[in-house]
Parts: C-alpha cells; structure tokens; sequence
C-alpha cells in the first residue's frame, strides 16, 4: 500500500508512471583527512563525502548510503551499495507491472545521466540540439520528476546547517552526523514542519558535475522499458 501510494504520487504530480523513487548524491565537506586525502577532493576543489538518497515523492529519504569518498563517480558508489546489489538481485522493489502499449513497465527508480540504464532504473536520453521531439520529451520529463531528490538535499541542507559547511570532526563521525540529520529531516517531512525558503542559501556545496555513465551498456529490456514510457509520454 505504501509503494503503491508512491507511485501514484509521482504519477498525479508530475505525470511519471511506475516511479518508486529518484536517485541522486550530494557532497557534505569534510576536513582533510589524513590518509588518502587525494581521494576524497571533488571535482569541485573541496574535501567531501558522498551522500547517496533516494526519496519518494514527497521528498523523503528511502535510502541513504554514506561515507564514500568525494572524488568517486555517483555511478561507482551506486554499484557498490546494497540498493544495487538488491535490484541486481531482483529483491529491490515488488513485482507491480503496469501495461504501457505491449510492455510490462516494472516500478522504476529515476536517476541522472551518471547512473546506468538498469531495467529498474531509468536515465535520459542521450541528448543533442538535432535530437527528436520524443527524446527531448522524455528527457524533460523524467528531469522534472527527478528533481524532488535535489529537493530533499537543499531541504536537508537548510534545516541542518551544519552539513552546509565543513563538518570539523573526525571523518569516522560524519556518516553517523549525515544519518542524523536525515532522520529528522524525515519526521519533519512528515509532521509537516515549517519550512522557509530563506533557509536555503547559496552553500559552498553546490552539486558537484559528473560525467555521463557510458560504460555499461543498458540491457535491452531497460531500454524497452524506456522506450515504452517515452511513446507513452507521446499520449499522456
């Protein structure tokens, strides 16, 4: 009942169907460590680790993995996290197939073009000025629905300040703060807590840019899928 109220969420809001949630990762700014400190500089030229969420439609967090190091790829520590190794597993999210033309489209999860084509999660198209009006619909489409998970992290950043600058304390310490700091933004989110928009200020963690995952070729049926929900953006 309650995935399903998620999926009608992302459907009624913003017209996705079969989304159960959207990926993204954020850097919280750390001290410089004293072992591998090369490893955790981000291509932004701070100190970080990397927080993966994931949050349903109303900006909640699902999932969070935290701790990798700030210079990893998002795509990298997706496929090292237990949330990938349950989807590879098939044990990720219940069977609820939904008919779009001749495809069964399975509960998606939307991520960025740094995440792989998975056929329970979905990425944009590859896009080009001479790209056709479908990709460039897609694209917009799931960008729109995609954008609550960047939501929750300038939420989560503009109550809990203290994730906007750097976090002063020993780098064993943070994972534990970070998962603090989600918890009560959780319930905040669910008691309806007040919120300003004022709160959210230009931080010096502003998303750091990744590259296009193109390593991993998608399966075919992760790009049937994506296809199928394309032409039904066409109708709907």
């Amino acid at each position: 009942e309650g995935q399903q109220k998620v999926v009608d969420g992302f459907q009624s809001r913003w017209g996705f169907p079969q989304a159960i949630g959207a990926i993204d990762g954020s850097h919280i700014p750390i001290i410089k460590p004293c072992h591998c400190p090369s490893d955790y500089y981000n291509r932004k030229g701070f100190y970080s680790i990397i927080v993966q969420g994931l949050v349903d439609h109303t900006g909640k967090f699902l999932d969070a993995y935290i701790g990798w190091p700030g210079k990893c790829h998002d795509a990298r520590v997706f496929q090292n996290s237990s949330l990938y190794k349950k989807g590879i597993k098939g044990s990720l999210l219940p069977c609820l197939t939904r008919k779009l033309g001749s495809v069964d489209v399975p509960l998606v999860i939307l991520g960025d073009a740094a995440y792989p084509l998975l056929s329970w999660l979905m990425k944009p198209y590859i896009e080009t000025p001479s790209s056709p009006d479908d990709i460039k619909l897609y694209n917009y489409r799931q960008s729109r629905a995609r954008m609550v998970v960047e939501n929750s992290f300038g939420r989560l950043k503009g109550r809990w300040r203290i994730l906007l600058k750097r976090l002063d304390c020993h780098l064993d310490n943070v994972p534990s703060i970070v998962s603090a700091c989600i918890t009560l933004h959780n319930m905040c989110e669910k008691f309806n807590d007040h919120w300003s928009p004022d709160w959210v200020c230009q931080s010096p963690t502003q998303p750091v840019s990744q590259p296009s995952n193109t390593q991993q070729l998608p399966s075919s049926s992760a790009a049937i899928i994506r296809d199928a929900i394309k032409l039904y953006f066409q109708h709907n």
